[in-house]
């Protein structure tokens, strides 16, 4: 059964892309015997490609949830925890990789972004390792604290996805950005998705 905020997700998504994009995601019956993907976009009746929504959600600040509470003499408190949006963006991407690799290409990972926390810089910086902060006179301030994550276990394989779509719920620049990986992935962001095809994510160390 599908929860309600899946449900609230998939039509954001779906209708988002429809209006802008003109695409058609019709959602995929339940395979009780291996992982579904979520949407199949058809073009005339025909199957374009196979796509995944995986949705970034904002959690309220607790312990549990992996934040740091201080409480302050006046009963105040402050919540504070280490940025994570790089990371969470590459769990979903994965998890993302194993539903579509059962399905013949061209693939689709779609990331719905509702959190006010996150934006597409996480993004780039979880492909890249690094996001740069500024300048100053003539050097860059980088941070490299993603490196790891995008040199991580999702490095052999995530390139194989044919198409990354951004959603973004929370922030309205981008709302949505669409970047390849494969040459049939360029081909199809051009065709369909020519008011938002950017570039393919960029591969560290290239």
């Amino acid at each position: 059964m599908t929860k309600p905020n899946d449900l609230r997700a998939r039509t954001f998504v779906r209708n988002l892309l429809a209006t802008t994009c003109g695409v058609t995601l019709v959602d995929l019956e339940p395979r009780h015997d291996q992982p579904t993907a979520d949407f199949e976009m058809v073009d005339s009746g025909k199957s374009v490609l196979v796509a995944e929504l995986k949705t970034l959600v904002d959690t309220p600040a607790s312990v549990e949830t992996g934040w740091t509470i201080e409480v302050d003499e006046d009963g105040g408190q402050q919540a504070t925890r280490p940025h994570n949006g790089p990371g969470r963006i590459m769990k979903k991407v994965g998890k993302a990789h194993r539903q579509l690799s059962m399905y013949p290409h061209p693939w689709a990972t779609i990331l719905h972004n509702a959190d006010f926390r996150v934006d597409v810089g996480d993004f780039f910086e979880a492909f890249s390792g690094a996001r740069e902060f500024g300048k100053v006179g003539e050097r860059r301030i980088i941070n490299i604290a993603s490196r790891g994550i995008a040199l991580g276990h999702t490095f052999p394989t995530r390139y194989d996805v044919d198409l990354y779509i951004w959603v973004d719920e929370e922030h309205a620049k981008p709302p949505l950005g669409v970047w390849w990986s494969t040459p049939l992935g360029e081909e199809i962001a051009h065709r369909y998705f020519s008011a938002a095809a950017t570039s393919n994510p960029e591969r560290v160390g290239t």
